[in-house]
């Protein structure tokens, strides 16, 4: 019958025949969660900053990576002004400055985060902040 078969097999997969068995069970990876991605202040002028804080969690208690991308608006402190991105970052902050372009008009900018465990979830959230021109 198809219920002794399942009970064969399980049997097998687990090498209990018939006893209890103390093999770990590997349960499956969650992904993490962001909670929330902020920008304080939202708003910045010219020679302004602005920080990026990601508030993620992982329902396995995994840590977490921060990976952050931007468009050419915004610089990342620390990179090179050619280098829209930072990746495997250990703090859920980064700090962006003001690119300062040639534009007379106010715009937006965007930052974009990802939060990874180790074991290949992750999860993305973008986040808009204004650009104020004299």
């Amino acid at each position: 019958s198809t219920l002794w078969l399942a009970t064969l097999i399980q049997l097998t997969l687990c090498g209990c025949h018939g006893q209890s068995s103390n093999l770990p069970i590997y349960p499956h990876n969650h992904a993490p969660l962001i909670d929330s991605l902020i920008a304080v202040p939202d708003t910045i002028g010219p020679s302004d900053s602005t920080v990026v804080v990601c508030y993620a969690t992982d329902p396995d208690g995994d840590p977490l990576v921060y990976d952050w991308l931007t468009d050419s608006r915004l610089l990342i402190k620390g990179n090179p002004t050619w280098k829209e991105y930072l990746n495997e970052q250990p703090s859920p902050r980064c700090t962006f400055y003001n690119a300062n372009l040639p534009n007379p008009i106010n715009d937006s900018a965007w930052v974009y985060c990802s939060a990874r465990d180790p074991w290949g979830g992750g999860v993305g959230r973008h986040v808009f902040i204004i650009l104020r021109r004299p």
